[in-house]
């Protein structure tokens, strides 16, 4: 993947980041879930193409590590 590929790739995934903060009836942890899921199902392709599971190890212990954190902590992650 090229430099310019993967920086427009996460100006996408920001942009997607940013827009679902826009959802307010939901639950918090039904709207993390739902972007989760979206960003997850976006990038997976990519994953399967560059055959590295990395981004995809550190993102799910990412996740796991905001189970035992605070708000306060969880949002400088």
């Amino acid at each position: 993947m090229s430099k310019l590929h993967a920086n427009l790739l996460l100006l996408f995934v920001a942009a997607l980041w940013g827009f679902g903060n826009i959802q307010q009836n939901l639950d918090p942890l039904s709207a993390v879930g739902m972007r989760c899921l979206i960003g997850g199902l976006l990038v997976l392709p990519l994953i399967f193409r560059e055959g590295r599971m990395i981004m995809a190890l550190s993102i799910a212990l990412q996740q796991i590590g905001y189970l035992d954190t605070s708000v306060t902590n969880a949002s400088c992650a």
